[in-house]
């Protein structure tokens, strides 16, 4: 039985400023925490699991050294954030991704997302960005916190994989040791079909209803859109348009 400052802990954690606070999220469920243990194990502090998993897991867990603590199903419905609650809960330590910024021969294609405040947005971009081999994800300061649980569980574990950290765009630009060739995602912008890309290469995704706020030298820009061929429709979800503005760009990159 999980006691009463374990409870309180690990439902702090659904809270921002507790996990800045510890530098530490939730992830739950079967197939993420599995992933994890099989890509990262070392990120997992802590494993609350009802006896079931901890029985047909308990090889792969002591072989990568978890942490684990059987609970009942009345202590996993209360800490966890789902209707209905999976058998494993596991609070993972946040990876510092900002060395991704200075390792710009290695980054090729990187998406940065201006005030994209849906969580199950958020997460959906950030599987479809690992799905297409994307290098780098870079938040703006008011996107949602990627370590929200609705965002965790949309990502089913590519947040484990794609590195993801929050900055402004001008900070990021002049971090980076390289000159990024910026576009800009916007309704008026020309059809990415048609526009002659060139690499590496920084897409600007904008918010689900007011689009690309960020101030920038639109001089550097070159605005690129996906044709609409309805005219009816006003606008498509930011995670599709992420999607097909990727996998657009790498058909092109790669032939």
């Amino acid at each position: 039985m999980l006691s009463k400052n374990s409870i309180q802990f690990l439902k702090s954690l659904n809270i921002k400023k507790y996990r800045q606070m510890y530098q530490k999220y939730l992830a739950e469920g079967e197939k993420i925490i599995l992933e994890l243990i099989d890509l990262k194990p070392y990120l997992i502090d802590q494993l609350y699991a009802l006896p079931e998993f901890l029985e047909r897991q308990e090889g792969k867990l002591i072989a990568a050294g978890i942490h684990y603590f059987p609970v009942a199903g009345k202590d996993l419905e209360r800490i966890s954030n789902l209707k209905t609650p999976q058998n494993a809960i596991a609070v993972i330590r946040m990876q510092d991704e900002t060395a991704m910024i200075c390792q710009g021969s290695e980054l090729k294609k990187v998406i940065y997302l201006d005030e994209v405040r849906d969580p199950g947005n958020l997460g959906t971009i950030i599987r479809s960005a690992d799905w297409f081999g994307w290098d780098l994800l870079v938040l703006s300061n008011e996107c949602v916190d990627p370590y929200n649980p609705k965002v965790v569980q949309a990502s089913m574990g590519s947040l484990f994989r794609l590195p993801v950290i929050q900055s402004g765009l001008q900070q990021f630009l002049d971090e980076a040791t390289l000159s990024f060739v910026i576009y800009s995602a916007e309704m008026d912008g020309a059809s990415v079909y048609e526009t002659e890309l060139a690499f590496p290469m920084l897409l600007i995704m904008g918010n689900e209803s007011h689009g690309v706020k960020v101030m920038m030298d639109h001089a550097r820009v070159s605005k690129v859109s996906i044709p609409r061929y309805n005219g009816q429709t006003e606008s498509l979800n930011v995670a599709i348009a992420c999607s097909v503005m990727m996998a657009e760009i790498n058909r092109r990159s790669y032939g």
